[in-house]
């Protein structure tokens, strides 16, 4: 088995492509939405390709595109493209298949500050090869942050500068295997989206709070929608009847319970608010902070060590 192939659970319906070989026993599956889940590999199956081709299964491991010189309409965009040199090492390309030229960073983070990767100058249908990356080693890849600003010598409308956070994910990059525009090579492509995608969380719900709370002073408790600064996430705590759930059907329903207390908290005024999760296989841990790196009304989240709940818990604070 190797990072990147697409396995079946043998004791459930998910499938998933392996993110993380832990040890020779033990790996990690990243199923649907991006969550990782510890498998035993006595546990799992290899969907192989010839499976694909008999039973007209439409997920493939590695799909090789049609040969052909030919790119679709829709490809002028910008890209980051994986470009395989062999079984284990990958370069990493950045494409501008625009009319514009680009200026961009590439940085990790580093802390409480960032680390410079790579940055320079692209012009129209032109590329640049960053780096070579280690496939075996997928799980430790940094999270990129990507800024980027597009230029045209005389007349044209101005367009925002893009910052964007880029984490690779086992389940959607190593099926998205193409042809790269600019490069005319096969390699595992990841478009860049140009637009500013942070949208207000449940306006109308915000607005009529705020002209509710209007009716009320700001003493009066009773009238907050939210109360408690501290969410347990344990499904026990959530569902009367999580004995009947499956795993997936478990962590759905702690996600659902985050996105409500978030926006309650966000819309009530709350400051803070802590989540327990438990320390487990962290699993519901990973879940929780990908969700909240998705929340743009966040100063900051981090684990919450108190002696009340040791590294189980992560306390948020809120704009």
């Amino acid at each position: 088995m190797n990072i990147g192939d697409r396995v079946r659970l043998l004791k459930g319906k998910e499938e998933g492509v392996i993110s993380k070989i832990v040890n020779d026993k033990l790996i990690e599956v990243e199923i649907e939405d991006g969550f990782n889940i510890p498998v035993l590999k006595k546990e799992v199956v290899i969907i192989s390709q010839q499976e694909a081709s008999a039973f007209g299964a439409t997920s493939e491991i590695n799909p090789t595109p049609k040969k052909t010189h030919k790119l679709p309409e829709d490809t002028k965009g910008v890209y980051l493209a994986l470009v395989p040199i062999n079984d284990k090492q990958l370069s990493l390309h950045f494409i501008n298949n625009t009319e514009l030229v680009i200026l961009f960073t590439l940085c990790v983070p580093a802390g409480d500050t960032y680390e410079g990767y790579f940055g320079g100058e692209v012009t129209s249908k032109k590329s640049v090869k960053i780096s070579n990356l280690d496939k075996t080693n997928f799980e430790q890849w940094p999270a990129f942050i990507l800024q980027l600003l597009r230029f045209r010598q005389g007349v044209f409308h101005l367009k925002e500068p893009i910052q964007k956070k880029i984490k690779f994910k086992a389940a959607s990059l190593f099926k998205s295997k193409k042809l790269a525009p600019v490069l005319m090579q096969e390699a595992y492509l990841y478009e860049i989206d140009l637009t500013q995608t942070i949208q207000p969380l449940q306006a109308k719900k915000l607005e009529n709070h705020l002209l509710e709370s209007q009716k009320h002073s700001p003493g009066d408790k009773e009238n907050r929608p939210f109360s408690s600064p501290v969410v347990d996430l344990h499904i026990e705590k959530i569902s009367k009847d999580h004995e009947l759930l499956s795993g997936l059907e478990i962590l759905n329903a702690q996600i659902q319970k985050i996105n409500e207390t978030l926006n309650e908290a966000i819309i009530s005024g709350q400051e803070e608010i802590i989540y327990i999760h438990g320390q487990g296989n962290g699993t519901l841990k990973s879940a929780l902070h990908k969700r909240l790196r998705e929340f743009p009304n966040l100063i900051y989240f981090d684990n919450h060590n108190m002696a009340k709940f040791g590294n189980g818990a992560t306390l948020v604070r809120i704009k």
